[in-house]
C-alpha cells in the first residue's frame, strides 16, 4: 500500500508539473544578475493598492545552499538577510545597467561577514525545524500518564 501511495503521489506531482508548465519558473540567477524582490509584506494588507508591490532592481550576490539568495542594492548596500527563491524574479532594464564582474568585492560586507549571513538560520528555518517537537513531552519514555 505504502509504494502504491508513493507512485500515486508522483504521479500527481508530474501531472501538476504537465497542466502548470507554462507557469512555473525555476530560475538560476547568478552573482551579478539584476533581479526584482516581491513585497510578501504587503499581500494581506487592506492599502496595498497604494504600495510597491516589487523591490527593487537588486544585484544578486551569492546563492545559497537551501535556494535562498543574498541580494545587494545597486549602491552596494546589503539586503538585510536572505530572500526566498519564490520571491525573486528576473529584472527587464529598458536600458543597459552595468554590474562590475567583481559583485562580492563591491558590497560593503566582509567575506566574513557574507558567509556568517549565508550560514545563519532565519525565523522562517527555526520554525519548520521546531514545527514536530513538542516542549516538555519525551516520546522515547515508557513511563505513562496513569501513575
Amino acid at each position: 500500500m505504502r509504494a502504491r501511495v508513493s507512485k500515486e503521489k508522483l504521479a500527481a506531482v508530474k501531472r501538476y508539473e504537465e497542466i502548470h508548465k507554462a507557469v512555473i519558473m525555476d530560475y538560476d540567477f547568478r552573482p551579478g544578475d539584476i533581479v526584482l524582490i516581491r513585497n510578501t509584506q504587503i499581500e494581506k494588507s487592506l492599502d496595498r493598492k497604494a504600495k510597491f508591490r516589487y523591490l527593487g532592481p537588486m544585484v544578486v550576490v551569492r546563492r545559497t545552499k537551501g535556494g535562498s539568495y543574498l541580494v545587494c542594492e545597486l549602491n552596494g548596500a546589503m539586503w538585510p538577510g536572505k530572500v526566498a527563491a519564490f520571491r525573486v524574479i528576473p529584472y527587464e532594464a529598458r536600458a543597459k545597467i552595468a554590474i562590475p564582474e567583481d559583485v562580492e568585492k563591491r558590497i560593503d560586507m566582509s567575506a566574513e561577514e557574507l558567509k556568517e549571513l549565508e550560514e545563519r538560520r532565519d525565523e522562517l528555518d527555526e520554525f519548520w525545524m521546531n514545527d514536530l517537537h513538542f516542549d516538555g513531552v519525551n516520546l522515547d519514555s515508557e513511563d505513562s500518564d496513569t501513575e
